[in-house]
């Protein structure tokens, strides 16, 4: 549900800054995160933890997807290119 949001909050960060440093901060987050979700007393803690964890997710959804297309469509394109006299 909030993987949406985590993909259009760090996307544009990551299109703004680049993707390394986003990367390494969502990863980090995730740490945090899962560590947090194991402290938590109250169902109502944890569905909060999760919902952030979600958004951290929509984040690596969006930048893994981006990187599989690239590299499908870079070798296809190379196989188009050859095939052409």
């Amino acid at each position: 549900m909030f993987r949406s949001v985590g993909s259009v909050v760090f996307g544009v960060w990551a299109d703004r800054y680049g993707r390394k440093w986003p990367y390494c901060f969502n990863l980090l987050l995730f740490v945090v995160l899962e560590l947090a979700t194991g402290f938590c007393k109250t169902y109502k803690q944890f569905l909060a933890i999760r919902s952030l964890y979600g958004i951290a997710m929509g984040f690596l959804a969006y930048s893994n997807s981006l990187v599989i297309t690239t590299n499908i469509f870079s070798e296809v394109f190379m196989v188009m290119q050859q095939r052409q006299p």
